[in-house]
């Protein structure tokens, strides 16, 4: 098995609404063993906030 480095980026400006978001997308990918989380950087303005994961998935050869 090999792995590819991505990047998914969640914004919005309600909180709420971008933790149920990325909760969700948590649940889904990270289940079956195949997501490694390496990091989570947030960015704050006065209009938004921004949440990127950078994770490895790995993928069959």
């Amino acid at each position: 098995m090999a792995h590819q480095l991505k990047v998914k980026i969640f914004s919005g400006n309600g909180r709420d609404m971008l933790q149920a978001e990325i909760n969700e997308w948590l649940l889904r990918e990270t289940k079956d063993g195949k997501c490694l989380i390496l990091n989570i950087l947030q960015s704050e303005s006065d209009r938004n906030t921004t949440i990127s994961i950078f994770y490895n998935e790995y993928i069959k050869e």
